[in-house]
């Protein structure tokens, strides 16, 4: 993407976004958490969690913007685990010895549709 822009407007492109989207980062998480329906909450979370990692990386240099987006991270993923219903509980499962069994399931051997004179 940043081949489309030139220097001049790339940078006004990331000051923009640190001016005017940084702030908003909490009002997007939110949003985008209260549209939750019925699919995972991790896959549901998945886009902004990406967008949010792609902005720390831009803004790298920035040690109160990284802290910011790692916040926005932590809480996404806060609300991933208190919202992903919790997975049923198992009781063990002995396993019992088989007994090898005697009889024959089939009349076919499994060499049978070996021609002998291919070789």
């Amino acid at each position: 993407m940043r081949s489309v822009f030139t220097e001049e407007e790339f940078d006004e492109l990331v000051e923009a976004a640190r001016a005017d989207l940084l702030p908003k980062l909490p009002e997007l998480r939110l949003e985008v958490q209260n549209n939750h329906s019925s699919d995972p909450p991790d896959e549901h979370m998945q886009d902004i969690i990406e967008s949010f990692n792609t902005l720390k990386m831009r803004f790298s240099g920035d040690a109160d913007a990284v802290k910011l987006i790692e916040r926005e991270i932590d809480l996404a993923n806060e609300w991933i685990a208190e919202t992903e219903t919790p997975e049923p509980k198992r009781s063990p499962r002995t396993l019992g010895a088989v007994e090898p069994s005697e009889e024959k399931h089939g009349t076919r051997s499994i060499f049978d549709d070996i021609d002998d004179g291919d070789v």
